[in-house]
């Protein structure tokens, strides 16, 4: 897995300081290329959804104030697997039509 992981952190344009090569903070190399963009599938097969391709990503960050039971770090290497999105964001109505829809409870509503 750590070699696994060192491999995407440089693939990704990511370089590790520290004492050995994947340890430490991780910082964006200043001779790294743009990164690359999610490919688009832009046939939305009559639903009005975008398909995003899965790739490997960097989730997390290694910054002294992450919060890491917020899931804000350590970074890691994970896959995203294939996703469907919407193009816009979602509307007051949109949100309200689905909660009408599927009766769907909301965090707010269940915590107060």
């Amino acid at each position: 897995m750590a070699q696994r992981r060192c491999a995407l952190l440089r693939g990704a344009g990511l370089v590790a300081t520290g004492t050995t090569p994947c340890c430490g903070r991780i910082t964006r190399g200043t001779d790294a290329g743009p990164i690359p963009a999610a490919s688009v599938d832009a046939s939305t097969g009559g639903t009005g959804l975008i398909s995003i391709a899965g790739r490997d990503v960097i989730h997390g960050t290694a910054s002294p104030r992450a919060v890491p039971g917020d899931g804000e770090g350590p970074a890691l290497p994970v896959f995203v697997s294939p996703f469907r999105i919407a193009p816009l964001a979602v509307t007051v109505s949109d949100f309200d039509a689905f909660v009408s829809a599927t009766g769907h409870v909301t965090t707010a509503e269940e915590e107060g």
